[in-house]
This record gives C-alpha cells, sequence and structure tokens, in this order.
C-alpha cells in the first residue's frame, strides 16, 4: 500500500511541475503563497485536500479551506478569490466553482464527456478564464468571467486540428496590461500545439448571452519557431512570454517525467515580437520549472539529474539547483543548491517575494516536507508541513 500511495504522490508532484505558475502582480508585496495539499493517510486513490496560504517560515497556515480531494484549486493573485475544478462524476461532467474567500461562490456544471482546463486568473485578479472541452465531440468553449459583475464573454467552436492559426483546444494563457487583449494558445493532448495569439477582446459585450466565434487570430510569434511540448508563461504586465520547451534529441539519465525532459527557456517581447533562446539547462540535466520574480524583473528556474529511487523502482530528480535569469541584464546567476542536502528529491517549487518554497523528498522515504528558506540563505530552510502529502504551489499572494 505504501508503494501504491507513494506513487500516486509522485504522479501528482510531477504533474505539478507542469502546472505550477506562482505569479504576484507587480507593485504589491505578496510574500506568501497559496497552494492545495493532498493528503494521502487514506487509500492512495481516495486523498483528501484542502487549500492554504502559507507564509515564509510559519508553519500555521493564513487560510485554510478544506476541498474535495480530486478537485484542483487556484487563488487569485490578491488572494480574494478562490477557483476549484472537480473531475468527472459518475455522469462524466466536471464542475467549477468560484468565488470570494469565505463568501458566496458560482457553480458551473459541464455536459457529460467535457474537461476543465484552467482555471486561470488575471494578475489584478479582476478576470478569471476556463475552457471547456470534449475530445468526444469535438467541441471547446472558451470563458472569460469580468469577477466583479459575474458577467461571461463566451467563445464556442469545434475543435479541429486542420485550422490554419490555432488548433486544438484554445485556452487563455494571460493578458495585456490594459486587459482588453488576452493571449491564448491551442492545447492538444498533452501540451501546447501552437504558438500564442493574440485575442482582442474590445467588439465583445461581458454578459451577451450570445455565444461568438473566434475571429482571426493575430499570432505573437512566427508558426514555424514553435518548439516542441511547450509550456507558457505570461508576466504580469503582458509584456513578456516565457516559455519551456524540450528537445526529443536530449539526453538525461534515467529521467522520467511527462513527454522529454524540457532542455530551455526563451522568451517573447509582446511589443517588439522578438523572440530567442535565453538559455538551455545544463548537461545531463533538466528543467523542472520557472516562475518570474515578484517584480517582473527576472525568472527563477530549477535543473536537476535523476537516479533511481530503490524504494519504489522508479528515478527522481536530485542535485536540485536554483537559477535566477536577469531579464534586463540578460544575465544568468546561482546554480547553488535549492535544499542543504543534495540528496534530497524536489519536484516542485514556488519563489514569492525574498524567499523560495518547495517540496522535498529523502530517498526510500514516504514522508515528504513543504520547505521555506530564504533565497539570501538556502541552506537554513524552515520545514512547514511533512508527511504523505503531495502540494500544488499556486499564486503568489498578500
Amino acid at each position: 500500500m505504501l508503494s501504491l500511495r507513494r506513487a500516486a504522490m509522485l504522479s501528482v508532484l510531477i504533474l505539478c511541475v507542469c502546472l505550477v505558475v506562482p505569479a504576484a502582480a507587480q507593485g504589491q508585496p505578496r510574500p506568501n503563497v497559496s497552494v492545495q495539499v493532498y493528503s494521502y493517510t487514506e487509500p492512495a486513490s481516495l486523498p483528501t485536500s484542502y487549500a492554504a496560504v502559507f507564509a515564509p517560515a510559519t508553519p500555521n497556515p493564513l487560510v485554510r479551506v478544506e476541498v474535495e480531494g480530486n478537485s484542483y484549486v487556484r487563488f487569485s493573485p490578491d488572494g480574494r478569490w478562490m477557483a476549484s475544478v472537480y473531475g468527472a462524476d459518475t455522469t462524466g461532467s466536471a464542475r467549477l466553482t468560484y468565488g470570494a474567500v469565505g463568501g458566496n461562490s458560482f457553480e458551473i456544471n459541464s455536459e457529460p464527456t467535457f474537461g476543465i482546463l484552467g482555471p486561470i486568473f488575471s494578475a489584478d485578479s479582476a478576470y478569471l478564464s476556463y475552457t471547456l472541452t470534449s475530445f468526444e465531440q469535438l467541441r471547446w468553449e472558451l470563458v472569460i468571467i469580468e469577477l466583479a459583475g459575474n458577467q461571461r464573454l463566451t467563445f464556442a467552436g469545434q475543435l479541429v486540428f486542420d485550422r490554419s492559426d490555432l488548433i486544438g483546444t484554445p485556452a487563455v494563457i494571460g493578458w495585456s496590461a490594459d486587459r482588453t487583449r488576452v493571449y491564448v494558445v491551442g492545447y492538444g493532448p498533452h501540451s501546447a500545439e501552437t504558438v500564442p495569439f493574440e485575442l482582442d477582446l474590445n467588439p465583445y459585450v461581458f454578459g451577451s448571452a450570445e455565444k461568438f466565434t473566434l475571429p482571426d487570430l493575430r499570432p505573437l510569434m512566427p508558426r514555424n519557431t514553435l518548439r516542441p511540448q511547450t509550456s507558457y508563461y505570461v508576466s504580469d504586465d503582458g509584456s513578456r512570454i516565457a516559455y519551456l520547451f524540450s528537445e526529443p534529441t536530449r539526453v538525461v539519465t534515467n529521467y522520467v517525467g511527462f513527454g522529454d525532459p524540457f532542455a530551455g527557456i526563451g522568451l517573447l517581447e509582446v511589443g517588439s515580437g522578438q523572440n530567442s533562446i535565453l538559455l538551455t539547462a545544463p548537461t545531463d540535466e533538466a528543467i523542472l520549472g520557472m516562475v518570474y520574480a515578484t517584480d517582473g524583473s527576472a525568472i527563477y528556474y530549477i535543473t536537476a539529474r535523476y537516479v533511481e529511487d530503490p524504494s519504489i523502482g522508479i528515478a527522481v530528480p536530485v542535485n536540485v539547483r536554483l537559477f535566477r535569469y536577469d531579464l534586463i541584464g540578460r544575465q544568468n546567476s546561482g546554480g547553488g543548491q535549492l535544499a542543504p542536502d543534495p540528496n534530497w528529491s524536489i519536484f516542485s517549487f514556488a519563489v514569492c517575494g525574498d524567499n523560495a518554497f518547495y517540496v522535498s523528498n529523502i530517498l526510500g522515504s514516504n514522508d515528504y516536507t513543504l520547505y521555506s528558506a530564504t533565497l539570501v540563505n538556502l541552506s537554513q530552510p524552515t520545514a512547514l508541513l511533512s508527511g504523505q502529502i503531495a502540494v500544488n504551489f499556486g499564486a503568489c499572494v498578500p
């Protein structure tokens, strides 16, 4: 049973690497991190979970909200809103709830066979977006909600892979600074299938019952620059889109993950259209994830090697190093160990303000620990939570 629980925890933690996008609206201190904690003290197939906000070096959470175990929870960057997606029920429907933390919530139930991609909040916490999609019915609906008035704007269409611009399931990845435009990509079964496109919202009215057809979309990058297995990250002011990409020919010894290992980070300057590859991972290492610094001036990313954990027979990331890339000076720095012991396995991380948060595991153990540490002294972390858990990081919040 312990091996099954460990495998279940590993699957959640590996998935978190692909999904984690902690954000912090520029100009407002947001030193705390929002998380979803899955507890596997029950059978592995039936975890319990809760959403919480942790301050650095403080084991008692500032906020704790119980949620269903099979949910996916996100806090808005201002910490005032929460959205939760629940997996398919016995009818095959998924469910989204959203609302002010501690207040009334709204509920949306999908048609059978439809899943929900997202949710994603805008950096100013004024909007929420999600996509309903069915690979069986080949249909999708992209919804953007103006939270203050709970007014929706809906686009709908057929799921196609032969459209000249956006293929797959369209989903919002970020907003422009004035929130009049959103950036969207098309997702297939595994990752982004297209470069980012710009969708101008000015011609549309929130609150309309009409489901609009997507207009012709302006690509923000040349289509021939799409890299394999791309994951996009939009800066809070909408001026930059950083992206992780894989290389099918890259070799990382013992690598285990979804698809090929992430090999590099690129950057698109939305205003000028300049697109460049910023960096590649060190030899025989994979990039586990990246986040923007709170002030948007840099990105943080972690790399790892892989060794087999003999207790489960699966390779896990170790020797995890934290780097900082200065987006203004275009310089890479750091590279020190994120954890005090290079043999600790780390799957996910966040940087909020001047502190790093990460989840670590000692090889052979079934317990995982959530730590925080100051960026200037990573060698002395504080344990915030420990046990048979998995942690999914969300937004940095006040």
